[in-house]
């Protein structure tokens, strides 16, 4: 269901009942990572060598090479994609779920969009700016910690009212967002001040 590259050599691949395998020579051969849980792991991110899962019903999981560690989040609802950045880690979910763990701490803060339409992915810049889609054309952008999403409005995606799937960026400032029905979107984000 979902992978991800965290070196030039290690790959994650990740799916339903709480399946995450690791293969440590892009691919050739592949080992189990025991998880301990039964929730489907809808998304990997990494960053500084930690591997980071998000799953259903409100489990985060982190992956240091060694163990993983089960990061319940008090909210009992799906969670579709994650970002993992230096200010700390950030997840989406059901009815514009947003949820933020600072780096400094351990609990994760909860907070909600408006409209708060579901939430299929996140990603962030290097300026700590975050990025969200969602269903019926959602784009939404945070440039506080993911705690205020403002709509993102753009000629391109007007009218758009399909689900959108995913967005992701490039550190030469692309943004992609793709979603139901053939949406393909990209734009130059803003020169850093």
């Amino acid at each position: 269901m979902t992978v991800f590259g965290l070196g030039p050599q290690e790959i994650y691949v990740a799916g339903e009942r709480g399946v995450l395998r690791r293969s440590r020579d892009r691919g050739q051969t592949w080992e189990p990572v025991p998880t301990g849980v039964v929730q489907t792991i809808r998304a990997l991110r990494g960053t500084g060598g930690t591997l980071w899962a998000a799953a259903w019903d409100g489990l985060v999981l982190r992956y240091d090479g060694q163990r993983v560690d089960r990061l319940w989040t008090q909210q009992r609802e799906w969670l579709w994609d994650l970002w993992a950045g230096p200010e700390g880690i950030y997840t989406v979910g059901q009815r514009g779920l947003v949820l933020v763990r600072p780096a400094a701490e351990k609990r994760w803060l909860p907070f909600r969009t408006t409209p708060p339409n579901d939430l299929t992915s996140i990603w962030g810049t290097n300026a700590g700016i975050l990025y969200t889609v969602g269903d019926a054309g959602l784009v939404l952008r945070s440039q506080d910690g993911g705690r205020h999403w403002e709509r993102e409005e753009s000629a391109d995606l007007k009218g758009v009212r399909v689900r959108l799937h995913r967005v992701r960026g490039t550190q030469r400032g692309d943004l992609y967002i793709v979603g139901a029905q053939g949406v393909l979107f990209h734009r130059r984000l803003p020169a850093k001040p």
